[in-house]
């Protein structure tokens, strides 16, 4: 599901807080679907030892990432 660009970022953007992963996206320094992309593939990797998401909306959150871009 993670494109190469959402690899590029993807470390320092799980690393990032909402105010700052904002700020990157307004500044035109990371795209919405690159965030999204970067959230889901983590979710994939942990979310089988946490069971911490029971209802991933990954499509919608990728839709709604290409609507605010």
């Amino acid at each position: 599901m993670l494109d190469e660009e959402a690899s590029t970022h993807s470390g320092s953007l799980l690393d990032c807080g909402a105010s700052e992963l904002a700020r990157l996206i307004a500044a035109g320094q990371v795209s919405s679907r690159e965030a999204v992309a970067a959230h889901i593939t983590r979710i994939e990797e942990v979310d089988d030892k946490l069971n911490a998401v029971c209802v991933p909306l990954f499509e919608q959150a990728q839709q709604a990432a290409q609507q605010a871009d």
